[in-house]
């Protein structure tokens, strides 16, 4: 098991700043809703809140801009399925 490094702060409502061992993120929107500008590129995050279920896009950045994941916690173990 590695160890891992994130930190959010909130800047303004509806913005955060994240840091982690990669480096530096900007979280933009609201619980459910939002768009992820980073170094790896930029995402858009959906979500249930509550339900453990989301959906996140690649839409910028990178080689491959268009990727997608769908993600279900269920019982404390994350199952996922990705779209190439």
């Amino acid at each position: 098991m590695g160890l891992r490094f994130r930190r959010s702060v909130r800047v303004f409502p509806g913005v955060r700043l994240n840091f982690s061992g990669r480096g530096l993120s900007t979280t933009i929107g609201v619980r459910g809703a939002s768009v992820n500008l980073g170094s790896r590129g930029t995402y858009v995050n959906l979500g249930l809140p509550g339900t453990g279920l989301s959906y996140r896009e690649k839409v910028a950045g990178g080689e491959h801009a268009r990727t997608s994941s769908v993600e279900r916690v269920v019982s404390g173990a994350t199952a996922s399925q990705t779209d190439s």
